[in-house]
């Protein structure tokens, strides 16, 4: 829990700090854009995730080999 916690604190804190603005923009966004961005998020995740098994997998694979 502290290895997600701790950047957002922050990340948080940083822009609050350097760039207020950023965070408003944020908050008025409309909640079609958050939708949008939510859901290449979760495909570049899965994404990520999904080519991580599939070395996982490789390698166990080429070791019993």
């Amino acid at each position: 829990m502290a290895v997600i916690f701790v950047p957002v604190v922050f990340v948080l804190s940083y822009f609050l700090k350097h760039d207020p603005d950023f965070l408003e923009r944020r908050l008025q966004m409309k909640e079609k854009e958050q939708k949008l961005i939510q859901k290449v998020g979760a495909i570049i995740f899965f994404n990520r995730l999904s080519a991580s098994w599939l070395g996982q997998a490789v390698w166990m694979v080429e070791r019993t080999l």
